[in-house]
């Protein structure tokens, strides 16, 4: 069971290098680009608004905001702002070092305009790696069982609508969003298995 155990983080590799291939030889390109207009089509514009501010809240600095808070709570700043704001930092470095390696052009039918480079989702990674790390965090505080399924719904679904909403304004292809939840659930994961056991030794 523990060897089960750790190697099903590097599972998480498997989507992010298939992503890879795709964004190095523009194999998905068409598809990516199809699921663009599916979702404007047939999908209700009603929806802009919430995708809008849910977009909004997976920007960089809606994430060094709730970072900073956390660090600011007495109670969480080191059990869960700690390790959010290392290990987010962290997928944020290497975020930014794979756009530059990589440097896949945005799609071409933006709904508004980014910059920087589309692989992998920013969004979608640092947000993976910042939800994911409070949740595992706050389970080593929470003892309640219903607790602890309402904070693994919210956790988890936050990210996946956050990514979800950069497909849907074109700002990245489908295959940037998958990319980055894995390689930001992955950064989380080995992250906070790393701070644990640092922090396992200082109190030893």
């Amino acid at each position: 069971m523990t060897k089960q155990k750790n190697i099903l983080p590097y599972l998480l590799l498997i989507p992010f290098t298939i992503g890879l291939i795709f964004a190095l030889t523009d194999f998905s390109k068409g598809f990516d680009t199809s699921v663009f207009h599916f979702l404007r089509e047939n999908l209700s514009p009603a929806l802009d608004l919430p995708l809008k501010i849910l977009t909004t809240l997976g920007d960089p600095k809606s994430v060094i905001a709730i970072i900073v808070v956390l660090l600011l709570i007495p109670k969480v700043n080191k059990k869960v702002g700690l390790p959010a704001a290392l290990i987010t930092s962290t997928s944020w470095i290497i975020n930014e070092l794979v756009k530059i390696i990589i440097s896949r052009p945005r799609p071409e039918f933006m709904l508004f305009e980014e910059t920087s480079y589309s692989f992998p989702s920013g969004h979608a990674m640092n947000n993976t790696a910042l939800y994911l790390t409070i949740l595992f965090s706050l389970f080593s505080i929470v003892e309640n069982k219903k607790i602890k399924t309402v904070l693994c719904v919210v956790f988890t679904v936050l990210p996946f609508l956050i990514g979800a909403s950069r497909v849907y304004f074109g700002v990245h292809y489908l295959t940037d969003v998958i990319s980055g939840w894995s390689l930001g659930a992955f950064v989380a994961i080995i992250g906070f298995n790393i701070y644990r056991r640092l922090l396992k030794n200082e109190c030893h």
